[in-house]
């Protein structure tokens, strides 16, 4: 088949590939979206809170030590109560100009401890705590005190203290009487403290509704009123540069993909120039077929395996050698002739097929056997044939050590995205289809390799639409996420993982690349190679005016090469070159056409529509006999200008929860 436009093709599967993944990862919205709104919450009437008290203690490395204690009566009978925090999200503060700065963190939690049965899971970014045990139901007045550790992380580090105190998604009001205690590691300016209420994005003075009292660098505060559904309570502390030891940042993240990376490509090179770096093929100029190889042999030489088209050349490669004519009956099948038998010292495989067809359908010579008659009995031994091709010359084309290291490469070259995706699903990124990506490169992978192995076995249009789709699979899936992904960490929108990120895609295109060419041919092969380059390059690229040249002198040249012509993929460019050079029809071919001389849509029909039937019909077998409900955890906030500060529900920690 003739591949038009390959430019358009290629264009499609780029686009096609960038919004699949875009999509799929939800980062189109997350780039392009300036609406976020936290999902409304809904009072939960099986409980009623009767007292919430938190405790903060700030370390030194701006970690938050907290200690919740909820007290609450249920109305009806529950397992107990749940606790989701955000995990990753964005946090927002209001700066002097009254724009919004938006922060990604990733929140890592530790030392959760609760003398209640607990589950701590994960959901859709969240951190789950999950009081009860599922065998059990309470109700009544029950009491929860549990205790967790929040390490924040930001991409450059984040220098400020900035914390919800009640959750804007509980789903019970916050009962007045509710309190809290904030310990910060050492001194700082207590008129920086700010402290806000109010539903999600909300910014209404927190000194309205709460009684602080200051004990050193500790403050204590307690309701006056009750907080309604849906409505938090956070504090904000902007902080003088070197008030902590230490900020987290990404670059210890960014560090470990960047040695990962680094180790995958230092042993992809050892392996590409220890193991699987090929000689050069140098084509010497051939116009004759090469002595000592069949077709079928050919055929897996070049491209280290065994198809149909390789095995059915041999009939091509008969006939031209004598030993079989083909007639075109009326029914538009082939009937095959025996001529002779094959010499002594013919291939296993070549001796298997031929004694296949022959052996018991036409076993004189003379005889002649319908290829139709050979469906459903010539199955296994077309299997065995195209096996005994690949034992006859396996260790003759590619090293057994380079094989080992195209299969390690394949694995390895796939480490640095799989390891990519899982700790974008960790630190950024909620969607499980985070990992169609690593699928989508080793499907490239793939692809890319095939379209080397078989460079000389594929015509022109074919290999280069092979490769450009193999390219658009691996190297333009991830070139298009790292695009998208560069977007959101360029806005703020997306932890930087950008370093990790742009390493593991120019390693994997690197990967690609080794891995494609990891294959080292033996010397015998790399001989041959010579030699069948050549020829190839002679049929693919002689002028006409040189072949008429060489069929003045030798006009059955052509129906030698035809046969190889066959396993190179080049039967067309060859047929279309041989229709103007007036070449007297081959002896071996019986048509029903009166004409002496050569018909090009005679031969087409019969390499592209006869042959192919044959080989359907031959290897054809004979058919066998029948037989929680989470909040959200990101958004942009809304709120008026003013000096800056923080929101309502716009800090580390919040969530919400309710009854299970």
């Amino acid at each position: 088949m003739r591949i038009k436009n390959k430019s358009s093709v290629f264009t499609i599967v780029i686009w096609i590939l960038f919004f699949l993944i875009a999509g799929n990862f939800g980062i189109v919205s997350r780039l392009f979206s300036t609406d976020g709104t936290q999902t409304q919450v809904v009072e939960d009437r099986n409980m009623t809170t009767q007292d919430y008290h938190t405790e903060i203690e700030i370390r030194e490395d701006h970690s938050y030590l907290v200690s919740e204690r909820i007290e609450v009566d249920f109305s009806n009978a529950r397992h107990g109560i749940y606790r989701y925090i955000p995990q990753k999200g964005v946090i927002t503060e209001l700066q002097e100009d009254g724009t919004l700065s938006e922060i990604p963190y990733y929140a890592s939690f530790d030392k959760v401890a609760s003398d209640e049965p607990l589950d701590v899971s994960s959901d859709n970014g969240n951190k789950v705590f999950r009081f009860g045990s599922e065998d059990e139901q309470v109700w009544g007045a029950q009491d929860y005190d549990f205790q967790y550790e929040v390490t924040p992380i930001t991409s450059k580090g984040y220098p400020n203290v900035y914390y919800n105190i009640f959750p804007t998604g509980w789903q019970n009001e916050i009962p007045a009487g509710s309190s809290f205690t904030i310990s910060f590691p050492k001194d700082f300016d207590k008129d920086n403290f700010q402290i806000y209420y109010g539903a999600y994005g909300e910014r209404m003075d927190g000194t309205d509704l709460v009684d602080l009292s200051w004990d050193g660098n500790t403050v204590s505060g307690t309701l006056r009123e009750s907080l309604p559904v849906g409505t938090g309570m956070t504090f904000f502390v902007p902080m003088e540069e070197g008030y902590f030891q230490s900020l987290h940042t990404t670059g210890g993240i960014n560090g470990i993909l960047l040695g990962i990376n680094a180790a995958v490509l230092l042993i992809l090179l050892l392996l590409f120039y220890g193991f699987g770096r090929d000689k050069r093929i140098i084509p010497s100029v051939q116009f004759h077929p090469p002595q000592g190889l069949d077709s079928a042999a050919v055929g897996y030489i070049v491209d280290g395996n065994v198809s149909d088209t390789d095995a059915m050349s041999l009939l091509l490669f008969w006939a031209d050698q004598g030993y079989i004519r083909i007639r075109e009956t009326k029914s538009k099948t082939l009937a095959l002739t025996k001529m002779k038998e094959l010499p002594e010292d013919a291939p296993k495989y070549a001796r298997t097929f031929f004694d296949g067809i022959f052996g018991k359908y036409a076993p004189n010579i003379g005889d002649e056997v319908l290829v139709s008659k050979l469906k459903y009995k010539m199955a296994a031994t077309f299997t065995t044939v195209k096996a005994e091709v690949a034992d006859c010359y396996s260790h003759q084309v590619y090293t057994k050590a380079s094989g080992c290291a195209r299969a390690a490469a394949m694995i390895l070259t796939c480490i640095p995205v799989f390891i990519l995706s899982g700790f974008l699903f960790c630190f950024t990124f909620t969607n499980m289809l985070v990992f169609l990506l690593p699928v989508l490169y080793l499907i490239g992978v793939i692809l890319f390799a095939r379209t080397v192995d078989f460079w000389y076995s594929k015509a022109k249009n074919p290999r280069l639409v092979l490769g450009s789709v193999s390219v658009a699979m691996s190297v333009t899936s991830v070139l298009a996420f790292v695009f998208v992904y560069g977007i959101g960490m360029l806005r703020g929108t997306i932890l930087n993982l950008f370093p990790g990120i742009l390493s593991a895609a120019l390693v994997s295109c690197a990967g690609m690349i080794l891995t494609g060419f990891m294959k080292k041919r033996t010397e015998q092969c790399v001989e041959w190679m010579g030699y069948l380059a050549g020829l190839r390059d002679f049929i693919e690229t002689a002028e006409l005016e040189r072949m008429k040249v060489i069929a003045e002198q030798s006009p059955h040249l052509f129906y030698h090469i035809l046969p190889f012509a066959y396993v190179f993929g080049l039967t067309d460019l060859l047929l279309d070159k041989m229709r103007d050079l007036s070449l007297p029809a081959p002896d071996w071919y019986e048509t029903r056409s009166s004409s002496p001389y050569f018909d090009y849509y005679l031969m087409h029909r019969m390499m592209h529509e006869d042959l192919r039937s044959a080989a359907t019909t031959i290897s054809t077998p004979r058919p066998a006999s029948s037989t929680g409900n989470t909040g959200n955890n990101s958004g942009f906030f809304g709120g008026s200008g003013g000096s800056s500060g923080g929101f309502s529900g716009g800090g580390f920690g919040g969530g919400g929860g309710g009854s299970w």
